[in-house]
């Protein structure tokens, strides 16, 4: 079985890429996250993430270098348009799950994945029912299947944090756009 696995960051990517070489499955990260604000944060989550791909012996996939990262920034940004002002967990997040699932789906389905999954859900806020549904109908239109997976469950969360910390994972303290940085908490 082969996997295209969207990361967003190293710490809630740790645990799955862990199960998933653990079940025999050939997994690559695909790390596409132009939400992630400001740039030296997206750099920050890139080299966690890479560093978990080295650790687990996995391939690692960056279709956004750094230097590229303002001009796909900018298009996310476009998708977004009229939505800064939602709370974090509704529509806009929402839309930002869509957009990068649906790139992790085309890359899956133009080189031959068996399966595409995501991360997203392993933070304990995000809302696991809407990013797998997401993921399902995206799969769909896209001709790849989506593993629809709470990878929280089965230990998973509790996993995540403690290989975070063995690896030295940078953890990072909100979700990644800058709707998202709480000011003032």
């Amino acid at each position: 079985m082969k996997v295209l696995l969207h990361v967003c960051c190293g710490p809630c990517a740790v645990a799955v890429v862990e199960r998933l070489v653990k079940q025999n499955t050939e997994v690559s990260m695909f790390y596409y996250n132009p939400n992630t604000w400001p740039l030296d944060e997206y750099v920050k989550r890139l080299e966690s993430a890479e560093k978990v791909a080295k650790y687990f012996n996995v391939e690692f996939i960056n279709p956004i270098p750094p230097d590229k990262w303002k001009q796909e920034h900018d298009k996310w940004k476009i998708k977004v348009k009229g939505l800064e002002d939602q709370p974090e967990g509704g529509p806009r997040c929402a839309v930002c799950y869509g957009y990068r699932l649906r790139a992790t789906a085309k890359y899956a389905n133009d080189r031959g994945y068996d399966f595409f999954a995501t991360t997203l859900g392993m933070g304990p806020m995000k809302p696991i029912s809407i990013i797998n549904y997401i993921g399902r109908e995206i799969g769909e239109q896209e001709n790849v299947k989506f593993i629809e997976e709470n990878w929280r469950k089965k230990g998973g969360y509790p996993r995540g944090i403690e290989l975070s910390k063995q690896l030295n994972l940078y953890r990072q303290t909100y979700c990644g756009c800058e709707y998202s940085v709480r000011r003032g908490d």
